[in-house]
């Protein structure tokens, strides 16, 4: 995993932010990781996550959460528009202007015996390397590298909103 110094805005105190390395994994490139570690062909692995993703969304818009174990849960939220209304019989879908998946990692039960925080995605261990400010924001675009810089600050400032 790579980081990159940031300095809040806010408060002027720097910290670190994770840093997206490279192109973001394809589903083809997962296909053949699952089939090479299985019977199963990368065909077969290509079938199972469409439609898994079609099930998900169907549950999702039914107003469930779907849980996959050594994931994590995903589920929806809304947001409105405006200012809200005066009463509780005023309120109606058209007041949405927003629909949101959110995914909260599954956590370890426990490491040692004691109740752990680590999600499990994370359970590895990661081995940061630091990147300067010049090679993050060099040559290639965040699209160009598979993405925005993803990870989080202390102050849970969203580290996508060009607060650099």
């Amino acid at each position: 995993m790579y980081y990159k110094a940031r300095q809040q805005k806010r408060n002027g105190k720097w910290y670190p932010q994770s840093v997206l390395h490279g192109r973001a994994v394809t589903t083809k490139q997962l296909c053949d990781d699952i089939a090479q570690a299985s019977t199963v062909a990368p065909a077969d692995v290509l079938a199972v996550l469409r439609s898994l993703s079609d099930s998900m969304v169907k549950y999702l818009v039914e107003g469930r959460s779907v849980k996959l174990d050594g994931i994590g849960n995903f589920y929806l939220t809304a947001t409105a528009k405006g200012n809200g209304v005066a009463t509780a019989d005023e309120v109606s879908p058209q007041q949405i202007n927003k629909v949101m998946v959110r995914f909260l990692a599954e956590k370890m039960s426990s490491v040692g015996g004691i109740k752990s925080n680590i999600p499990t995605l994370a359970a590895a261990q990661i081995n940061w390397q630091r990147v300067d400010a010049a090679a993050s924001s060099g040559s290639g675009s965040d699209s160009e590298n598979g993405g925005s810089n993803g990870g989080t600050t202390p102050s849970g400032d969203d580290p996508n909103s060009g607060n650099d």
